[in-house]
């Protein structure tokens, strides 16, 4: 029997402290999530209607359909308030991270400190049950102040860009997905166990105050590991460069490095001058936005734009299923908060595992292409959309949730491609960008698709699902064009199998691809003879 190795087992751990941290602080995060909605319908129905509790719970009544379609209209509201702040401060998010990476730490944290003021405005809801349901609409204002948690998920995407090789970011990208999904299922599942519970303190409806102290106490957990544990970006590069001087091949951001033009920049005009000049000023954001608008070669500028439509396709449909998911399944499939919690943490145990291992054996073991990961998971997604507007009992909640197992791949895989379709120092403006458009076209979209699914809730609950299946063909197309028309983009995993694609001799050739830091190339290079076993993508 082999020994255990227990420096790879320390080094594993050590390279996972970000995923560490997303897992602890998504467990807190999910533990309040249909804890909140369970509130507000409480407070409609005790409060605003006056309806016996009793009546509000039962699965076919006309109160409780009542007291859904409510709640579903102040859900429309708080996904306003929520993105509102997200579109003013994500436009400046991407510039900042591109020209100081050393502050990705501060961008991940300020979201997550947010998120604990707003834990506490939910107990003081809690407490003072008799304030009006609409008084929790505060909690959305903080992040206009302090960022949303959308902002750290996208600053954590570009922390795996600017600190891994492009043949581990595909792999990096699936384990903080993993990280999610993983704190999301455990903290659903204890959220409505917890609630379920005799109130910990008198005078509660339901156990509302032993959850959201359960929250607050992960999300401070999470926040001081993060702040004490979790290196930033330079230390991270140097460590491996320290390790592997081989490693600066990559082109990772390090400290020592700073350009002419923003040394003299900085000693002319001084710091505060000079971090205003690069993040908050009008040039700022016009050169984000030329990200997007600014010639390409070789279709990487259609291919950045159709990436961009697939990708805002794909968040219009998650934000609906967050607002409207707790009220559908309860009008579908008859459950309460805790069956709710129980079946979606029990079911969902397989995917989860599938992100685990899914991931390194599709990329790692069988050498599977980012492209083709895409397209997997858009199949994968399509077929639970279908499944979950059809099969309306929990049998077909089950089997719409394997069907889905591997619809996780589609954000990893879209990230892997547009690190080869543009530059180090625009991925974050990119991963920016890609949030504000989100946010302002859910800004509608939401309040459109929660009034269709109010006035069809009584006779055909699943419809907007089946619209989202239908839109599938969207990003699927994109995929299928990238795939045949530009293969170039497309970062062929090959692990465990011999480079295919060697050129040997000095020859002079446009690569219209990615260089070896896996970023966007676009210059004429003169390739000097290739090395045995080195491969160019």
């Amino acid at each position: 029997m082999g020994k255990i190795n227990w420096k790879s087992i320390s080094a594993t751990l050590r390279d996972s402290q970000m995923e560490f941290f997303y897992l602890i602080f998504m467990y807190g995060l999910s533990v309040q999530s249909t804890v909140v909605t369970q509130l507000i319908e409480d407070k409609i129905c005790l409060n605003k209607f006056g309806f016996p509790l009793n009546d509000c719970l039962a699965d076919k009544s006309e109160n409780k359909t009542l007291v859904l379609k409510e709640t579903s209209i102040i859900s429309s509201y708080r996904s306003i308030l929520g993105k509102l702040p997200a579109i003013c401060t994500t436009l400046f998010v991407g510039s900042w991270i591109n020209n100081y990476p050393s502050h990705l730490k501060f961008i991940i944290t300020m979201p997550c400190i947010s998120s604990i003021l707003q834990i506490l405005i939910y107990i003081g809801n809690a407490i003072y049950f008799e304030l009006d349901p609409k008084t929790v609409l505060i909690v959305d204002l903080f992040p206009w102040i302090f960022g949303t948690i959308r902002n750290t998920f996208m600053a954590l995407q570009t922390y795996v860009v600017l600190t891994n090789p492009p043949e581990k970011r595909i792999i990096k990208f699936a384990s903080i997905d993993v990280a999610s999904l993983t704190g999301s299922i455990a903290g659903q599942y204890m959220g409505g166990w917890i609630l379920d519970q005799k109130p910990w303190f008198p005078n509660q409806v339901h156990n509302y105050l032993g959850v959201f102290i359960i929250s607050l106490t992960f999300k401070v957990i999470s926040v001081l590991f993060f702040i004490f544990k979790v290196p930033t970006v330079y230390k991270v590069n140097e460590k491996r460069v320290a390790r592997n001087p081989d490693y600066v091949k990559y082109n990772l951001p390090f400290k020592t490095q700073q350009s002419v033009e923003s040394k003299l920049s900085f000693h002319n005009k001084g710091a505060i001058k000079e971090f205003i000049r690069k993040v908050f000023s009008l040039e700022a954001l016009k050169k984000l936005f030329r990200t997007l608008t600014k010639p390409r070669d070789a279709g990487k500028k259609q291919a950045l734009l159709l990436l961009v439509v697939a990708e805002i396709v794909l968040h219009i449909e998650f934000s609906f299923r967050g607002s409207v998911s707790f009220q559908f399944s309860q009008k579908a499939y008859g459950w309460s908060n805790y069956q709710y919690s129980t079946y979606h943490a029990a079911v969902r145990v397989i995917p989860a595992v599938m992100q685990l291992i899914g991931p390194r054996i599709l990329i790692q073991r069988l050498g599977v292409s980012d492209i083709n990961l895409g397209l997997m998971a858009i199949a994968s997604h399509t077929a639970e959309q279908i499944i979950t507007g059809a099969w309306l009992s929990s049998a077909g909640f089950i089997a719409a949730t394997l069907s889905g197992a591997v619809a996780f791949l589609f954000g990893s895989a879209v990230r892997s491609i547009l690190c080869n379709v543009v530059e180090r120092d625009e991925i974050a403006g990119v991963f920016s960008l890609l949030s504000v458009f989100s946010s302002i076209l859910t800004l509608g979209t939401d309040w459109v698709l929660i009034r269709l699914f109010n006035a069809t809730l009584s006779f055909y609950p699943g419809l907007g699902f089946h619209m989202f299946a239908g839109a599938a063909i969207i990003p699927f197309s994109v995929f299928m064009w990238i795939k045949f028309k530009l293969p170039h983009l497309v970062t062929k995993n090959m692990a465990k199998r011999k480079p295919d694609n060697v050129e040997t001799g000095g020859k002079d050739k446009q690569t219209g691809g990615v260089d070896n830091n896996g970023f966007a190339m676009t210059e004429q290079v003169t390739e000097p003879e290739q090395k045995e076993g080195e491969v160019k993508y």
